[in-house]
């Protein structure tokens, strides 16, 4: 008897069958293996401690964990990443817990060690007791897993095998399988105080075992002792989840095995696939972002950062990077070297240090994998994007100050004013007592000195308006450089500031417009252009890819209207990009085609 599913979605194609040989479960009665699904969120501030708690029992006890972001405190606030999905819900909801950090541990009533009666959900307190309490139990049925994923083609296959060691307390059971993605760097609500240890030298936190998507429900009828089933399933996984890009080697695979549609577990595991290509050589640019504080410079040299992930079957020991800045003004490449290899469907971010010859008010450069071991890259993708010189700011005073009114916690915000010019901490503000309303800060300005000031939250709302009407401003001269409160997890900005009668440097300006938007592919670019003379114009996916090659248009002083064809594109979300030597104008598109 077989039974295949088929769900169609948007991302990928799921199929499963049922198998008969068995040779990756045990057929000897064995420990059960608990599930500790964490209930979290990004804004959780307590939640911090669950991976405390988590890595505390992993040497003691036999589980395997998920982290369920769900909640209020799930919902991402100014450019968070995106963890939530409806399965979390669910499952959030199955659990009934009534506050944060909790976990279901085999999604199993565990009486008066529940937050409440009738509760799934536990305390992290009571986490250990409870563990302790399900360790000596043995399972009725073994679970066992194997999967591999192809680089090239995304096509994941899973293999999951169950034999029953005694009789099933149910006749009728269910195995449940999730993807998980591990290891995504992210912001996290109270990791500097209570996970340091997980942060990164950028202070981003490592979120672990984050539950993803569910695949179908699977009934399995016989559940008497010796009873075997094997079940396969295919699916090509998605590029990214809500829009955070998806790297394999944070793929996992979580079974569960229970004794009803949302019964308790019977047995659980978790594993990561194997890898395969048919591609000895081959990469993609995973992303791409300056790596500087702000997308803006002082000078003519910067550098750009790169994730790059191995698709090819050969372990990559190096590189060439190479890049064209402003339409051919300036080209070259770099060799860089990976030590130890970056061994296939692992990722790595690089660094294309010190690209000279940034000479325009606006900049645009364009970044390729040339070469990979000193072989000509098969595959070559494209990754473009733009920088502006710092704005410069005039004042006829070099009398400077910086004033910030805090909401209600203080104690989140940290600032810091340098010169980059000297390499010199100016301002600098951390650790604020909670009863502190304000403070005041002055320093004293040097003309022709680059800057750069940046004020960060670590809850990650800014300082205005959701606990409080906060805000910074810095001023030289009595010029306002910059005023914010409603600025996220970081905010600021770099600039110049010279001596001088009080005036702010123009820059050109593109004003447009598209329409129709949402379209079909075939729509209009209404242009107001300051200058006359040779454009690019650029198409990048969500990812920041570009998703069409460049195309080349001529734009005359005034008003004009650009007709554009993207009928080519697949539906979803882009950036449409239009760029001069001196400015820029930027528009997000949306293609829906029947």
């Amino acid at each position: 008897m077989s039974k295949i599913y088929q769900l169609f979605a948007a991302a990928f194609l799921l199929s499963s069958s049922v198998l008969t040989a068995q040779n990756i479960v045990s057929t000897t009665a064995q420990p059960q293996t608990h599930l500790l699904e964490g209930i979290t969120g990004v804004n959780c501030y307590y939640c911090a401690e669950e991976l405390v708690e988590i890595r505390s029992l992993e040497p003691n006890y036999r589980f395997v964990y998920s982290q369920l972001h769900t909640s209020a405190f799930a919902q991402p606030q100014n450019g968070q990443l995106d963890f939530r999905n409806a399965t979390a819900d669910a499952l959030g909801s199955l659990a009934a817990y009534n506050q944060l950090p909790a976990a279901m541990i085999n999604r199993k009533n565990m009486g008066n060690l529940a937050q409440s009666a009738g509760s799934l959900a536990l305390s992290l307190g009571n986490w250990e007791a409870a563990l302790s309490q399900l360790d000596t139990v043995t399972a009725v049925v073994n679970l066992g897993l194997a999967a591999d994923l192809d680089l090239s083609s995304r096509e994941l296959n899973i293999v999951a095998e169950s034999y029953y060691t005694a009789d099933s307390p149910r006749d009728t059971n269910y195995l449940q399988l999730y993807i998980l993605q591990d290891s995504v760097l992210s912001s996290q609500a109270g990791a500097a105080d209570l996970d340091p240890s997980n942060l990164n030298a950028a202070g981003e936190y490592w979120q672990r075992n984050v539950l993803r998507m569910e695949l179908p429900l699977l009934t399995l009828s016989q559940t008497s002792a010796s009873s075997f089933r094997a079940d396969s399933f295919q699916l090509n996984l998605p590029d990214s989840f809500q829009g955070v890009a998806l790297d394999f080697s944070q793929v996992r695979i979580l079974g569960v095995l229970t004794e009803s549609e949302q019964g308790a577990a019977l047995n659980a595991a978790q594993i990561r696939p194997s890898f395969s290509s048919p591609d000895p050589l081959s990469t993609e640019i995973v992303m791409g972002q300056w790596a500087e504080s702000f997308a803006s410079l002082c000078g003519t040299t910067t550098s750009y950062e790169l994730e790059i992930e191995n698709l090819g079957s050969t372990p990559i020991d190096s590189l060439e990077i190479s890049y064209d800045l402003n339409l051919g003004q300036n080209s070259g490449s770099q060799q860089l070297y990976f030590q130890p290899s970056l061994a296939p469907g692992y990722s790595q971010r690089v660094v294309v240090a010190d690209i000279p010859d940034f000479l325009q008010a606006n900049n645009n450069i364009e970044l390729s994998i040339s070469q990979i071991n000193g072989q000509a890259n098969p595959n070559v993708d494209y990754v473009n994007d733009v920088i502006s010189q710092a704005p410069t700011f005039q004042s006829d005073s070099a009398q400077g100050q910086l004033r910030i009114v805090f909401d209600n916690y203080p104690e989140d915000v940290s600032w810091s004013l340098r010169d980059l010019s000297i390499d010199s901490l100016i301002l600098y503000g951390d650790s604020i007592d909670a009863a502190t309303v304000s403070v005041e800060q002055n320093f004293e300005a040097v003309s022709g000195h680059c800057y750069e000031f940046m004020i960060q939250d670590a809850f990650g709302d800014g300082i205005c308006c959701g606990y409080g009407l906060g805000y910074s401003t810095l001023e030289i001269g009595g010029l306002t450089i910059d005023s914010s409160g409603s600025f996220g997890a970081q905010g600021g900005l770099r600039f110049r500031w010279q001596m001088g009668p009080t005036a702010v440097e123009q820059l050109l300006t593109l004003e447009g417009k598209i329409y129709p938007n949402p379209s079909a592919g075939f729509l209009q670019l209404e242009l107001n252009s300051q200058e006359a003379g040779p454009a690019q114009l650029e198409v990048y996916n969500v990812l920041g890819q570009k998703a069409r090659p460049s195309q080349s248009v001529d734009l005359f002083g005034g008003n004009q209207i650009l007709p554009l064809e993207l009928s080519d594109l697949p539906n979803g979300s882009y950036q449409l990009v239009l760029r001069t030597a001196n400015a820029q104008f930027s528009k997000m598109l949306l293609i829906q085609q029947p």
